[in-house]
């Protein structure tokens, strides 16, 4: 391994793409067998190949090097608004609650034809709540710097500096090929060509990544969004659980019932935003308490009674599965198998509304049953 004068040359990125040109195409180390390379092998290819620059060794590990933040930071905010911060060296930016950023690597990359990276957050920050999921694979030949999309999905604001490191880089040495080690040998029967990375894919400017991939769309979380929703149907749950008791005293057993299936059609509306669903249908269950508790139902309204018993249940249950969903909402494995679990509650609301049918049918049966008794 060569020692730390060499590696101060390569910090130049004119120096770095000179020995990339001229070891890009050929494997220096063709003894070196295919695998994940540890960092005695890793320090050698990139001072002989200038495949990472700036480069600095003491930011290795055993088998990883540390990347740092580079100068530019992109997002979205509240309103939808594309926003872009150029970072200085000592500048910081912060990380919001429920946000997302793409960040630019300081570190470029020029992947000769024998090698591919994969990266993934420190373990730091995976700690505080951060998410970058598990890191894609950079294939051999990319150039360029990598924009890293990074998650909060905690309630917490975090802030980092520019050139602060925040991902590891593995680096892997895929399997020969004759077009970069001569001494490759094949057998008759392989008839399989390298392909190689496209140079239309090569992008000099990591804008480009955001504009192919979303055009004219914004790229934020939906999470605060679904919050502030779900919010503003709950305080509109809490008005009518509020009023529940007015309307009974007013209009009796058939103003109870209409004011539970207004309750009803609320937790109905609301079936879409998932995350805090739960304090809805808390209103819901309140306003059927207060029904209840007040009004003690004539025997003949039996029937009633006990399809509010099974709409209370169903609710109780659909409430159960909802936070369900919410405690598992930072596991990123969970978040996999949301899309099933939102369209499993669709259906078990679809069945709540035809029990809120059923329960308005009744309830004008009784209402002309009791018109009846009242007339004769």
């Amino acid at each position: 391994m060569s020692g730390a004068k060499n590696i101060t040359e390569i910090v130049s990125d004119t120096v770095a793409e000179r020995r990339f040109s001229d070891w890009g195409s050929t494997d220096p180390f063709p003894h070196i067998s295919p695998s994940l390379l540890n960092s005695a092998d890793v320090h050698d290819y990139i001072e002989k190949t200038g495949m990472v620059s700036p480069y600095h060794p003491e930011k290795l590990k055993s088998s990883s090097l540390e990347l740092d933040i580079g100068d530019l930071v992109i997002y979205w905010d509240d309103k939808g608004k594309h926003c872009e911060k150029t970072l200085a060296d000592g500048d910081t930016f912060v990380l919001e609650p429920n946000s997302v950023v793409f960040i630019k690597t300081a570190q470029k990359f020029r992947m000769p034809h024998y090698l591919a990276i994969r990266f993934n957050l420190k373990i730091t920050n995976v700690h505080r709540g951060l998410l970058l999921g598990t890191g894609p694979l950079v294939d051999p030949g990319f150039e360029g710097h990598l924009l890293i999309p990074v998650h909060n999905l905690t309630k917490n604001p975090y802030t980092f500096e520019k050139n602060e490191g925040f991902i590891w880089v593995e680096f892997t040495k895929i399997s020969p090929n004759g077009i970069w080690d001569q001494n490759t040998q094949t057998v008759e029967d392989q008839v399989g060509k390298y392909i190689a990375f496209p140079h239309e894919k090569i992008v000099k400017d990591v804008r480009e990544y955001l504009k192919k991939a979303a055009p004219h769309k914004s790229i934020q979380n939906a999470i605060p969004d679904s919050i502030r929703a779900v919010r503003e149907t709950a305080n509109k749950a809490e008005e009518h659980a509020t009023s529940a008791k007015r309307t009974l005293f007013g209009f009796g057993i058939g103003g109870g019932i209409a004011t539970v299936v207004a309750v009803g059609s609320i937790v109905i509306s609301s079936h879409q935003s998932y995350t805090g669903f739960n304090e809805v249908i808390a209103q819901s269950n309140e306003a059927i308490a207060a029904v209840k508790k007040e009004y003690d139902l004539p025997k003949k309204s039996s029937e009633i009674i006990v399809s509010l018993r099974d709409l209370n249940i169903d609710l109780r249950n659909l409430t159960q599965k909802l936070q369900n969903i919410e405690s598992a909402n930072n596991d990123k494995i969970a978040l996999t198998v949301q899309n099933k679990e939102i369209t499993e509650l669709k259906q078990r609301v679809k069945d709540q509304e035809a029990k809120i049918e059923k329960l308005i049918k009744q309830n004008e049966q009784l209402k002309a049953q009791m018109q009846t008794t009242t007339e004769h």
